[in-house]
């Protein structure tokens, strides 16, 4: 591992210049997909992998999410329920009612569903 200094100016350069990166714009190697998915149940986290594969931070989010790593397709979270239409929100919610698109004249066009 490097030193302190030398990791927080690696860091600066994953965010702040990411065209400088030597790995930036490759397609990803089955070598470095495997590398980051070792990674990830290592623990390491997003900066450090970013760092080590020379990638941007988004780009190693993104990859995550094609791998998968997270298992969401096998444990969907949020599932759409289309069997409930969906009503307006205006009278919950905390905008000011004056600025709501859906208002015109100080009622909302879907009020009274």
């Amino acid at each position: 591992m490097m030193d302190q200094e030398k990791y927080r100016e690696a860091v600066r350069t994953v965010r702040h210049s990411p065209a400088s990166l030597e790995r930036r714009g490759e397609c990803w190697s089955e070598e470095d997909k495997g590398k980051l998915s070792e990674m990830f149940f290592d623990n390491v986290g997003i900066t450090e992998m970013a760092v080590i594969l020379q990638r941007s931070e988004t780009a190693i989010m993104q990859q995550i999410e094609k791998q998968d790593l997270y298992d969401r397709k096998l444990y969907p979270t949020r599932q759409r329920n289309n069997s409930v239409p969906s009503k307006c929100l205006c009278e919950v919610c905390v905008a000011d009612s004056a600025l709501c698109p859906l208002r015109s004249g100080g009622h909302c066009c879907q009020e009274g569903e």
